[in-house]
């Protein structure tokens, strides 16, 4: 089965996703436009509503409130007694209106139903604005305001508050305040929108067009629509909470084939520009997502021609990147475990080597089939022990099966040696063994610590009248300890800081007859980890020291390696 490139894959999952996305792309317009042509409109009526709405209630409220004030009730009063001019109760009601949202004029009565004071022209003071405003007057109540509408026909009406008088608790006429609608009007046409304000009654107090009203002046419609000259209008409709006042904002919705061309166009234009780039975008993501892959893939082939020394290469910044730097740290690990096991099976060849060198040394042999040769002449009834230790110690070392073998095991064996040494030396040579139980089935490296008693035989027996070879071992929560001590003539600081540096180096450049211990240390560095090590310790004249020291168990941190 012919495989697919992962490129191609790509293009044709993007185009997939393409799509998707071109579906959804024209679902959002269609839903936007629907949203444009209907809901936008509905909410903009509704703003224009509230916003004419909201200057109709402060404006009428900052007259409420005026009218209500005691000043304002003490100078009518006073202008009712004559005690002031004409120009002062001008001079105060023009300071109220200057601060006023709208414009209005008052007119003053008597309970004569004189007209004490008017702000208006002569001209505005018709008989049907006089008669008006007696009517009004006898309709208020005793304490409230008394809200009514004055309607001029092909004009802006005005909305009328009329509060009676009282001083000293006996009625002194009463107040009128004409609230002119022109100011309504004008917010209207500077926010470009219609409307009509009337009150409870039907009565109109302003239009931003006239010619919207029937023959007396009212604003009917039927239902929420309203028609006007052939078009259909949108009317939003608010009621005053504290007026006899009714607000209507009306829109003209967006005509039908306007509405459907722009739909059409829109949608043609999103299909055209997608056709266009879709299919290079697709071709493109492609390519850029394959790029690292393909990188990757070329950067891994290199690896197997050229082997583990290379590493990867990769700059992408993604994914890829991250995966290029796990292989590099693989090929890390793998080059050091692969450098390790080099150097283990190399140091096993070594130590494989001189253990064969030093118990097969003909020397040894000879010296100890001379003494078992004379102990059989001389008939000693030990000799027989001592063949045996011999037979099971030259099995014991040419047997390389097993690398790791227990502490109670190799330690049996480096007593056989020892008691040959013990039984050639005669009294020249004792030793002692002091080893915790639990530390018996400990695993160690085999042969780890005779080289040690061989080096105090070697170097130490013959400079003394008597060797003593003390071996203890035991262990804690995380290290096994095996120690090898003598009495012998040790060694000054020179010389021990030379073995110490032959010891701990691991390159194996340092050429020397002393194997033994160095390959011990590494040993236990690549077998039990390298917080594994070997100390050693010697002082002039009193002796010399080995310690082994052995992890239980693997540290995943802070391995303690300062041996």
């Amino acid at each position: 089965m012919a495989r697919i490139t992962y490129k191609k894959k790509l293009k044709i999952q993007f185009k997939r996703y393409y799509e998707y996305i071109l579906i959804a792309v024209f679902c959002i317009a269609a839903i936007l436009l629907l949203i444009y042509g209907v809901g936008l409109n509905i909410y903009r009526n509704k703003m224009n509503n509230i916003m004419i709405s909201d200057v109709v209630e402060k404006g009428f409220q900052e007259y409420t409130d005026f009218l209500n004030e005691a000043e304002t009730k003490n100078v009518l009063n006073q202008k009712l007694a004559h005690e002031i001019s004409n120009n002062y109760m001008a001079y105060y009601i023009n300071s109220f209106k200057r601060r006023a949202i709208l414009d209005s004029s008052f007119i003053l009565m008597d309970t004569s139903e004189n007209v004490i004071y008017s702000s208006f022209s002569d001209e505005e003071m018709t008989m049907r604005r006089r008669i008006f405003v007696k009517l009004a007057g006898e309709n208020v109540g005793d304490t409230n305001i008394y809200y009514s509408t004055y309607s001029q026909f092909n004009k802006s009406s005005e909305y009328v508050m009329t509060m009676p008088l009282y001083d000293d608790g006996e009625r002194s006429g009463s107040i009128s305040c004409f609230i002119s609608g022109t100011d309504l009007e004008k917010i209207m046409w500077e926010n470009k929108f219609d409307g009509v304000i009337t009150d409870t009654a039907g009565h109109t107090i302003a239009a931003a067009d006239w010619n919207m009203l029937d023959a007396m002046h009212k604003f009917s419609f039927d239902g929420g629509r309203f028609v006007y000259k052939g078009n259909l209008y949108r009317i939003a409709v608010s009621r005053s909470q504290n007026y006899d006042v009714v607000v209507y904002t009306l829109i003209q919705p967006l005509n039908s084939s306007q509405y459907t061309a722009v739909v059409i166009l829109t949608l043609v234009i999103i299909l055209v520009a997608l056709g266009f780039s879709g299919n290079y975008l697709t071709e493109w993501l492609a390519e850029l997502n394959s790029q690292s892959l393909d990188k990757l893939c070329s950067e891994i082939t290199e690896i197997q021609k050229s082997g583990m020394e290379k590493r990867i290469e990769l700059v992408t910044g993604d994914e890829f990147e991250d995966i290029a730097d796990r292989i590099n740290i693989m090929l890390d690990h793998l080059q050091a475990l692969n450098e390790k096991n080099i150097e283990l099976d190399r140091l096993n060849n070594q130590m494989e080597r001189l253990r064969l060198e030093a118990q097969f040394d003909p020397h040894f042999l000879y010296n100890t089939l001379e003494c078992i040769r004379y102990g059989v002449r001389l008939g000693d009834h030990n000799i027989d022990g001592i063949i045996l230790k011999l037979t099971s110690l030259l099995r014991y070392s040419i047997g390389a099966e097993d690398k790791i073998v227990t502490v109670g095991e190799d330690l049996a064996h480096l007593k056989d040696y020892m008691d040959i040494i013990q039984y050639r030396f005669e009294g020249r040579f004792i030793y002692n063994i002091d080893i915790s139980n639990d530390c018996i089935r400990r695993p160690c490296p085999r042969l780890c610590l005779q080289p040690i008693v061989e080096n105090s035989i070697k170097y130490a027996l013959p400079h003394q009248k008597k060797l003593e070879v003390g071996i203890k071992i035991w262990s804690d929560s995380d290290y096994l300890y095996l120690r090898v001590s003598d009495n012998g003539k040790g060694m000054d600081e020179e010389n021990l800081r030379g073995m110490r540096d032959l010891i701990n180096n691991e390159s194996g450049g340092i050429k020397t007859i002393h194997y033994g211990l160095r390959n011990i240390a590494r040993r236990l560095k690549l077998q039990f980890g390298p917080e594994s090590c070997l100390e050693l310790n010697s002082t002039k004249e009193e002796g010399t020291e080995v310690l082994l020291r052995i992890a239980i168990e693997r540290k995943s941190k802070d391995w303690d390696t300062s041996c």
